[in-house]
């Protein structure tokens, strides 16, 4: 698995690639959820990819959960945790990251799978868990369960509380920044305090994020180094 490194630096305000955020994610939850040895995954880095800073281990592990099939749960808890992890709400689940409702119906394309589930509840119980078509929306078959694991690298604000929050973005300091833009940014921040996702959401990522992939590694990994001075020169 190839984990890149991110489109933009750090504080740079760049649209990022949803295929770039989507690769990273796959390979941390196939890190966080390996049971090593025979399942932890070969991962190949750049010496950048090593260097961004991502969510914290423990964040992302305490976020990732199995739903199956007879499980009581109500939806809109559901959907709020997943909203929580990252998903985002669409009126229909056509790409990772993304969730639904209707009626007695939640879709959810999990980030780390290769199609979208479609949940059916009978009040407060999953009746059924069926994988669908994203193009045709059609079910295909079955599951007994399905996994699910964060859909964003910047999960602090989400997950935090607001008196967290605030003590983190109380080190911001605006006085060198122009009326504009001191007044972007205390929108922006004002979103985040709320539970609210700004539009450039990673740009904040380098604030918040404190852990990087070498966190996720299993106990006991071999970490191949190729061309060890290039390596030092580009971190350096």
């Amino acid at each position: 698995k190839l984990f890149p490194e991110p489109d933009a630096l750090p504080y740079q305000r760049v649209a990022s690639d949803t295929s770039t955020e989507l690769e990273r994610l796959q390979v941390l939850s196939a890190l966080a959820n390996s049971e090593p040895p025979s399942s932890a995954p070969l991962i190949v880095a750049s010496a950048p990819a090593l260097m961004q800073k991502t969510t914290l281990y423990s964040d992302f592990t305490s976020t990732c959960h199995t739903i199956k099939r007879g499980m009581d749960v109500e939806p809109f808890k559901l959907l709020s945790r997943w909203e929580a992890m990252g998903y985002r709400m669409e009126n229909i689940v056509e790409v990772p990251g993304t969730i639904s409702h209707r009626g007695g119906i939640i879709d959810i394309y999990p980030t780390t799978s290769n199609l979208p589930a479609r949940l059916e509840f009978f009040g407060n119980t999953i009746d059924s868990i069926r994988l669908f078509d994203p193009v045709n929306q059609r079910s295909l078959r079955a599951m007994p369960s399905i996994a699910i694991s964060p859909a964003t690298e910047l999960l602090t604000p989400l997950l935090s509380s607001r008196l967290e929050l605030e003590s983190i973005v109380s080190n911001i300091d605006l006085t060198g920044c122009s009326p504009e833009v001191n007044q972007q940014f205390q929108q922006e921040l004002a979103m985040l305090l709320n539970k609210q996702r700004p539009g450039n959401l990673q740009f904040y990522a380098p604030l918040f994020n404190q852990d990087s992939i070498l966190n996720y590694l299993p106990q006991h990994s071999l970490v191949i180094l190729d061309e060890p001075m290039n390596i030092k020169l580009a971190i350096e």
